[in-house]
């Protein structure tokens, strides 16, 4: 009895303990559920970019195929735009079925999440697929314009998502208005320093992407009570008018470039930085950060000029960017001769190898701002000759030259590169590259040049 008992027992506690194991793992589901579909329904996670993907949805790449494509697009741009201490942007497509539940068919959000709906990559992309540089900068302006409320941290001024925010102040109105013509002229600099052209937004001939954007896809959307009108946005035509008077002001800027370029052929190099450096604050460029770079290397030059050390006295290849994606068009610069009289011991001091930090920091720069830009790697080597650092010269050029051989620049500073770190194990290769350079070449002259000293080093 006493066993049969303790069994009964024993059963009993296993009944009991099953029992609150179904109850714990059953409240823990409930708990789950509950967490979920609460986690992000208060407007406050409105400003991050997972309560919207959590309430709509995500497009991915393998879902719509011009996805990847607004990736890059967004990617080149944020090159040109981006600045310390603000999160680069995440794109996140909303499918286009809930183009009735959102605000705007592009914004951007605190939290550097750039959310776009597939309708946007519809009117942009998809309809000029057949004039892929027409979709692709419509829809870089658009990213661009959004960037720019990033940059300006318009959301502290405006709201967590500006459209969300119900106007009953003017002046807030006035200044949300303000906000929005001065993304249209900065994201046009950006998407035009990106490569991207801005005719295709908007032209004197008659193109207006904001009319179709706004005819097409703003009419659709479900705006609040004080912005059935669109009261914050400002028209297709004005927007169109405002950006064309803002670009006529800028054009003046353009002069400085111009002028810029213009005192460097006259070896006035501190004036051509100055004038750079003043340009780079309304076009910050790769080619404006390039020739600033140049500018300075070359006043780090001139602190050495008539030094007897080869190195000093061999010409390396450089390239000034003659033409601005300002549209400022000029040749590619003609490197005038090193004299080559009076010659003195080279004693560079603090003031050059300031000079040397300081236009690597610009050429760095522009490079960053473009990967493949040639400009800047060839000057980079040119800098790294001059500084003594043969090595980093030859690491910096010779991707340059494999993937292009026939390009003089390139050749120039490889051969140079080579021959100073080893006169006598590379001198052969050196002038063999040097000679292959054509006499149509631009750099012809300064090439002869460099034959001639390599020819002489042993005297």
């Amino acid at each position: 009895m006493i066993v049969c008992s303790r069994i009964m027992i024993l059963k009993e506690k296993q009944t009991t303990v099953k029992h609150w194991m179904f109850t714990a793992v059953a409240l823990i589901i409930v708990c789950i559920l509950f967490i979920n579909t609460t986690a992000y329904p208060d407007v406050k996670h409105r400003s991050k970019g997972q309560w919207w993907i959590y309430m709509y949805t995500e497009v991915l790449p393998s879902e719509n195929k011009y996805i990847d494509k607004a990736r890059l697009i967004l990617k080149n741009l944020w090159n040109q735009a981006q600045r310390s201490g603000i999160k680069p942007p995440k794109l996140i497509v909303i499918p286009r079925k809930y183009d009735q539940e959102v605000t705007s068919q592009a914004f951007i959000l605190p939290d550097s999440s750039l959310i776009i709906t597939e309708s946007l990559l519809d009117l942009t992309i998809a309809k000029n697929e057949a004039d892929e540089a027409t979709g692709e900068a419509r829809l870089a302006f658009v990213l661009s314009h959004e960037l720019t409320h990033l940059l300006n941290k318009d959301h502290k001024h405006f709201g967590s998502v500006l459209l969300f925010q119900k106007i009953v102040d003017k002046n807030y109105l006035k200044d949300a208005r303000l906000a929005e013509l001065h993304a249209d002229e900065n994201g046009i600099f950006i998407m035009t320093m990106a490569g991207y052209k801005p005719k295709q937004v908007f032209d004197l001939d008659g193109t207006n992407f904001f009319a179709d954007y706004q005819n097409k896809i703003r009419k659709k959307l479900k705006l609040p009570e004080k912005t059935k009108n669109d009261e914050m946005h400002p028209e297709a035509i004005l927007r169109a008018e405002e950006l064309r008077l803002r670009l006529v002001m800028f054009s003046d800027k353009l002069r400085l470039f111009a002028t810029g370029i213009e005192r460097y052929h006259q070896e006035r190099y501190r004036q051509s930085e100055e004038l750079f450096r003043t340009f780079f604050h309304y076009f910050p460029s790769r080619e404006v950060a390039n020739n600033t770079g140049l500018s300075i290397f070359q006043q780090a030059r001139n602190r050495v000029a008539g030094c007897k050390d080869l190195h000093y006295r061999l010409k390396p290849a450089i390239l000034l960017d003659g033409k601005t994606r300002g549209d400022i068009f000029i040749d590619y610069i003609k490197k005038s001769q090193i004299s080559e009289k009076d010659f003195i011991a080279c004693r560079p001091d603090a003031q050059f190898r300031e000079l040397i930090k300081s236009a690597e920091e610009f050429l760095t720069l522009a490079e960053k701002k473009d990967d493949g830009y040639q400009s800047a790697k060839v000057n980079q080597a040119a800098l790294k000759i001059i500084e003594g650092n043969y090595s980093a010269a030859i690491q910096a050029i010779e991707p340059l030259f494999l993937e292009d051989p026939a390009n003089p620049y390139s050749k120039t500073n490889l051969a140079l590169a080579l021959f100073l770190s080893d006169p006598e194990g590379y001198r052969s290769r050196s002038l063999s590259l040097l000679r292959e350079i054509s006499a149509e070449s631009t750099i012809y002259q300064q090439t002869l040049i460099n034959i001639g000293l390599m020819v002489k080093v042993d005297e």
